[in-house]
């Protein structure tokens, strides 16, 4: 089977431009897990995932590099002012990671899932003539194999 048989066609993206605080309402608002990011040509630069707000390159937390890591602060409400402002200062650009392993549509859905594996990634952006059709997941796999 082939990756263009289960991806997801409709991605959410944002530009390298976008708010954290955009992205992080995304990612709650529409159950996602990543958004891929599109520079103003359409062109896929990076990409961000849900573990990319809270820990960044080799488990160092944000507050280290970039971004508060909410979990320690967020008990503390005369903190989340703060938090939110660290936030606001940042751009999707601060936090995605970039290059992006991406697949084609064609790809066999076996391969795809290898990828993923050695990689350690969840999410594989599709790609085809360098526009951004879809977006597979290991969600996506486990869905296609429970159903064979």
């Amino acid at each position: 089977m082939k990756i263009k048989d289960i991806m997801t066609r409709e991605v959410v993206t944002v530009s390298p431009h976008s708010n954290v605080r955009l992205v992080a309402s995304l990612l709650g608002e529409k159950s996602i897990g990543a958004v891929p990011v599109l520079d103003e040509t359409g062109v896929l630069v990076g990409i961000i995932t849900e573990s990319d707000l809270f820990i960044k390159e080799k488990g160092i937390p944000f507050s280290v590099v970039k971004i508060p890591h909410i979990f320690n602060q967020w008990v503390e409400p005369r903190k989340l002012a703060a938090i939110y402002k660290e936030i606001d200062a940042h751009k999707a650009s601060d936090v995605m990671s970039s290059p992006v392993i991406t697949i084609s549509p064609d790809m066999e859905v076996g391969e795809a899932a290898s990828l993923m594996f050695n990689n350690q990634i969840s999410r594989l952006p599709v790609v085809e003539n360098n526009e951004l059709v879809g977006i597979v997941s290991r969600s996506d796999i486990i869905k296609l194999m429970a159903n064979q």
